[in-house]
């Protein structure tokens, strides 16, 4: 079920509607189970926020960022870690939800919300983590925004596309059919696609010479 974040109001504990006109963003990011926030300024609610290990891919992977519709919900839809949370002291995360005032043209003061502590484990996210850079012939789940039997994997394998290849052959070909076929949002879709367009050049060129180059029987 996906997770839905609700813009109350302070004053008067009721849901804030008034957001037509502040096009408010919402970033979900991985905070310390430690941390706790109330009072907190932007600059040390930043620091808060918990990294990548050294030498690993980015930490939450997905639709990290969500948009309030005008009741004031916003919808939070696939994401997935790529690493534990044994490696911080209290060995748990939370999530965190936060306005970027910057970027949304809004002075008003928004208060962060927080999730409940919870464990990570390898044995949960190992096999769905992402490739960096992805190759060919990965699954098309590896790549981001795209979970491993969520809705937009579902969507690609009824379209014949399983792989990395399969996705990158009908960007090349036809990238408004595949932006079709995914129906994501737009910084979802950017995600996946700069993601894709990484694989190893040399890949690409290889795919491209058997193409035009096919063997006779």
């Amino acid at each position: 079920m996906p997770i839905q974040i609700q813009l109350i109001d302070n004053n008067t504990g009721r849901p804030y509607t008034n957001v037509e006109d502040l096009h408010i963003k919402v970033k979900i990011v991985v905070i310390d189970g430690d941390s706790e926030l109330e009072g907190l300024d932007s600059d040390k609610f930043n620091s808060k926020i918990v990294k990548q290990r050294e030498g690993k891919g980015p930490l939450l992977v997905g639709n990290t960022e969500v948009t309030f519709n005008q009741q004031g919900v916003g919808t939070i839809g696939e994401l997935h870690f790529t690493d534990n949370s044994k490696w911080l002291r209290c060995g748990k995360f939370r999530l965190a939800a936060c306005i970027d005032s910057e970027r949304c043209g809004t002075t008003m003061k928004i208060q962060e919300g927080l999730s409940e502590k919870f464990v990570v484990k390898d044995q949960r996210g190992k096999p769905y983590e992402k490739k960096y850079p992805p190759e060919y012939n990965h699954d098309v789940w590896r790549l981001e925004s795209i979970a491993k039997d969520g809705i937009y994997h579902k969507k690609l394998k009824n379209s014949n596309i399983n792989s990395v290849q399969d996705f990158l052959n009908l960007l090349n070909a036809n990238p408004e059919r595949l932006k079709e076929i995914l129906k994501m949002p737009e910084n979802a879709w950017k995600k996946v696609v700069k993601h894709a367009k990484t694989c190893p050049m040399e890949l690409d060129r290889a795919n491209l010479e058997n193409n035009a180059n096919p063997q006779s029987n």
